[in-house]
């Protein structure tokens, strides 16, 4: 991932978006059991939710703007009530690559500008977060939920699969 410029001409066609969410979730790859490549298309101003990452590696290059990764204590006791500890803040910019796994905690990935799409490609490896869903925390409290993810808002550059 680090050796690849960035070249929209490549990855254009995958870049779905949708005003109405936070960010789209564009599968543009899976080996299943293996790995899964999304393209995540993140609208302006807008964040993830906290998050882990299902017991996977996630490698996340920067396509085309900047993102900012925030990074977490995991809390240490299940249930454990309270704001959750920010360890570490880092802003990337365009063909930057960062990796995530849950030995390294919880990260939330946010858009910092006002008016402009950011674009991330993302490996997960094995892509347990699409088999088993994954947890979201609530920053405010620790409170934690389980999501799915095994839901795309296109496939293969298609949206409706």
């Amino acid at each position: 991932m680090k050796s690849y410029t960035s070249d929209p001409a490549h990855w254009s066609r995958f870049a779905h978006i949708d005003p109405s969410k936070q960010y789209t979730r564009n599968l543009v790859y899976s080996v299943p059991g293996v790995f899964n490549l999304l393209l995540l298309v993140w609208n302006p101003g807008k964040e993830s939710p906290v998050h882990d990452h299902a017991d996977a590696h996630c490698l996340m290059k920067i396509m085309k703007g900047s993102l900012v990764e925030s990074r977490f204590a995991i809390p240490s006791r299940p249930g454990e009530q309270g704001p959750l500890l920010q360890t570490a803040r880092k802003e990337f910019g365009s063909d930057q690559v960062t990796y995530m796994a849950d030995v390294l905690g919880l990260h939330a990935i946010s858009n910092p500008h006002p008016t402009e799409h950011a674009m991330s490609l993302h490996l997960y490896t094995p892509p347990n977060a699409a088999l088993r869903g994954c947890n979201v925390y609530d920053m405010r409290n620790g409170e934690v939920r389980h999501v799915r993810q095994d839901m795309y808002d296109s496939v293969g550059g298609r949206v409706g699969m």
